[in-house]
């Protein structure tokens, strides 16, 4: 990835990722979505996730910080299955508001699990 000033980078809950603005992709299929595994010990438990508007992830540098917002999980039905446990993925957009300094970026963020 390129970044040349601002813009954002999608990284899609089904895999793959988008760019707007100044950024360029080299491998647009690089990059996989957060995953969490839901365990149920009951079969077919339909349940929501719920994620937050933003996030913030910061250079272990120090210093710089990007958001990270629009999460979206997937499968859009989320039940557990037979085995009574689904994998949900993950994905959101990071936004540059300029090319940032070179570096490893780490964040956490809070996901919520709400069943009947």
């Amino acid at each position: 990835m390129a970044v040349l000033g601002s813009g954002s980078v999608t990284l899609h809950p089904l895999g793959g990722r988008s760019a707007l603005g100044a950024v360029y992709l080299v491998n647009p299929d690089h990059g996989s979505p957060a995953q969490l595994l839901v365990r149920s010990s009951q079969p077919n438990l339909v349940f929501s996730v719920l994620l937050p508007d933003h996030f913030l992830v910061s250079a272990l540098h120090g210093g710089e910080s990007m958001r990270i917002s629009a999460l979206t999980s997937q499968p859009a039905l989320k039940s557990t299955g037979p085995g009574s446990a689904l994998t949900v993925a993950i994905g959101g957009t990071l936004h540059f508001t300029r090319s940032p300094l070179p570096g490893t970026y780490q964040g956490t963020f809070s996901v919520t699990v709400v069943y009947p």
